[in-house]
């Protein structure tokens, strides 16, 4: 699409311009709404990543402290 509207520019056509200026200004909500789901999908995924992996973190490391939840569980305990 960009290279017609620069073809149209350097070849001095109005009539081409305007054409493919107004094609371009038509499809430039669905391009922007496109865009948008994108973000959003790119956003939930890096999300659920960093949740998986500091869940994992976080079993791995408590793994063999059981005092460590039995801390929590009952204060009268101390670590």
């Amino acid at each position: 699409m960009h290279v017609v509207v620069c073809s149209a520019i350097i070849g001095r056509t109005t009539k081409d311009f305007k054409k493919y200026l107004f094609n371009f200004i038509k499809v430039m909500p669905l391009i922007s709404l496109i865009n948008n789901f994108l973000k959003l999908g790119l956003n939930e995924l890096k999300l659920r990543i960093r949740v998986r992996l500091t869940r994992h973190l976080y079993d791995e490391y408590l793994k063999g402290y059981t005092y460590y939840k039995m801390g929590n569980l009952d204060n009268r305990i101390a670590n």
